[in-house]
Formats: C-alpha cells, structure tokens, sequence
C-alpha cells in the first residue's frame, strides 16, 4: 500500500528496480513514481481546514508529455513553463468529442494540445537519459511523507 493508501501495480517499479541493483550490483533508475510527491505546499489546500490533498497521479506521463511539449513546440525547458495537465487514461483524448469539449471548457485557460497514447517506455528511458547527461539531477524518494498536517491560516 503506498503512503495515500492507494494500491497500483506501478508502485513496485521501484521496489523491483532496487532488487535487480542489489542482485546484480548495478545502478537502478525510476522515473517519476506514481505517488511522486514534488508538490508546493500551497497546493496541498483544499479550502476545507484540516482536509489536504494527497498525491497519487500518472506523473510518468504527466511530465513526459509536458516536457515534451515544452521542447517540441514551445522551444523551452520544462522548468521554465507553467502547465495544467492532464492524464485521461491510455485512450479517452483519441475521441475528437471529448477534446473538442475539454477545449470549450478550458480553452480560455490556455491553449489545449492533446497527446493520444502514452509515453511510459520512452518517458522511463528519457529520464534515466536526463540524469546520466547531466541535464537533469537526481532525486532520491526516501517512501516517507513529505508533510504533516498543517493549517493554512
């Protein structure tokens, strides 16, 4: 079970990295875990004293799919955008309809761009790949909670 109670099977990912380190003496890489906690305290709030968001999100793909955008379209670092994304599932952005609602919805937001598919095996090996060259450091995940409950007062 992971810290937020929920359970899914991309959580072993690290445990089983770790074992297959140990076992043949090399170096494991997990690329943003599902429960992946990076957020600001700010966005813990929920309006609701006492009551704070958790994470548990697809950020493989979430930050994939950004970073790509972010290279690939905007000619920019992910570091240096501001996004609002979102994971749907492996196929719920191929319908045009839901897109084109997402779009009258949001669109006044920002613009919106939809990514059909997932990117897990490119986006596992991209990150490993940022890390060795440098372009991205690395962090270590301890399993531990990263806050307490606190007030926003």
């Amino acid at each position: 079970t992971c810290a937020n109670g929920v359970i899914h099977p991309a959580t072993l990912g690290s445990q089983l990295a770790h074992e297959f380190a140990v076992q043949y003496g090399a170096k494991a890489y997990v690329v943003n875990p599902p429960d992946t906690d990076e957020l600001q305290d700010l966005a813990r709030m929920t309006g609701i004293k006492g009551v704070h968001r958790t994470v548990h999100l697809h950020a493989l793909n979430l930050k994939e799919t950004a970073i790509r955008h972010s290279k690939e379209v905007l000619g920019k670092k992910y570091s240096e955008c501001n996004y609002v994304v979102c994971h749907i599932g492996g196929g719920m952005v191929h319908s045009k309809d839901l897109v084109n609602q997402i779009t009258e919805s949001c669109g006044w937001i920002a613009p919106v761009t939809a990514y059909p598919g997932e990117f897990e095996m490119e986006a596992m090996a991209a990150g490993a790949i940022r890390v060795l060259d440098g372009e991205e450091s690395l962090k270590k995940y301890s399993g531990k909670k990263v806050f307490e409950k606190f007030d926003f007062e």
